[in-house]
């Protein structure tokens, strides 16, 4: 996504003024947030915490990078909790197999004034790997028997599985609209600056961001494959959903106000 200059005053003056920019063969503005940030059922899913994070690996792990884009989107959104933590686990350290040997549990307890819910991995080798999100940078074979444990089905997965392009993907369980845990799946055979590309939306998915625009000019969830972009507009859309006037549950265009808003 390449916004030249006019279109980003013409996006600014649309903002400042309260109303929807229209750019011929694009979706208003307000259209595409409420899009982006709907669930099934039409309602804003968010985290009320910050999440833990794992990065399941089994080649070298972007540490650098992952962790500056972290500190990146938490820095531009500094509404959203932030990230209360990410480890590591190098899965070619481990020496038991991963098939048979590996177990996916998620537990619930009550606690005062709600729910409190915790996931993990136990391993045979390793011990208990915990978080709530868990970033797989693994091969395809790896990918899919995280992909059985955790219970995700659907075309993404089996696009996974059949080494489509372009096909890292996320998923995501909430309560009550409240987020409870994600999963990334990134195909470690790829380059660098797709796993990167990769880590960045689908990382960002799990935090609220549901879904794709497609062909926005505004949002790099836009289902398409692009170049290094301006993530100002993301950013700003990832603020408006953890402002304190949107609560999980809530409709979305209560995100589109808030958004439209400081703009």
């Amino acid at each position: 996504m390449r916004l030249v200059a006019t279109l980003a005053m013409a996006i600014l003056t649309a903002f400042g003024s309260g109303t929807s920019p229209a750019f011929a063969g694009d979706k208003p503005i307000r259209e595409q947030i409420v899009e982006i940030v709907s669930s099934r059922k039409a309602t804003v899913r968010k985290w009320t915490r910050a999440p833990r994070v794992l990065v399941l690996h089994d080649r070298a792990a972007p540490k650098d990078f992952f962790e500056g884009m972290v500190a990146e989107i938490t820095a531009a959104a500094p509404s959203f909790p932030g990230v209360a933590s990410i480890d590591y686990v190098d899965l070619g350290a481990i020496g038991a197999p991963l098939a048979g040997g590996a177990r996916f549990r998620v537990k619930q307890d009550e606690v005062e004034g709600g729910v409190a819910v915790s996931s993990g991995f136990l391993i045979d080798g390793y011990g208990a790997a915990v978080a709530d999100i868990y970033v797989f940078l693994t091969d395809i074979p790896t990918g899919v028997l995280f992909a059985a444990l955790t219970q995700s089905s659907g075309p993404l997965p089996r696009r996974f599985a059949e080494g489509a392009p372009h096909s890292c993907y996320y998923t995501a369980s909430s309560l009550n609209d409240v987020l409870r845990y994600g999963m990334v799946f990134i195909n470690s055979a790829w380059d660098m600056e797709r796993v990167q590309a990769c880590m960045f939306e689908e990382f960002m998915h799990t935090l609220g961001i549901l879904n794709d625009s497609e062909a926005s000019e505004h949002f790099t969830f836009n289902d398409r494959v692009a170049d290094p972009v301006d993530r100002l507009a993301d950013f700003a859309l990832l603020e408006a959903l953890y402002s304190e006037s949107v609560l999980p549950g809530d409709p979305p265009d209560r995100v589109a106000d808030a958004f439209l808003l400081n703009r």
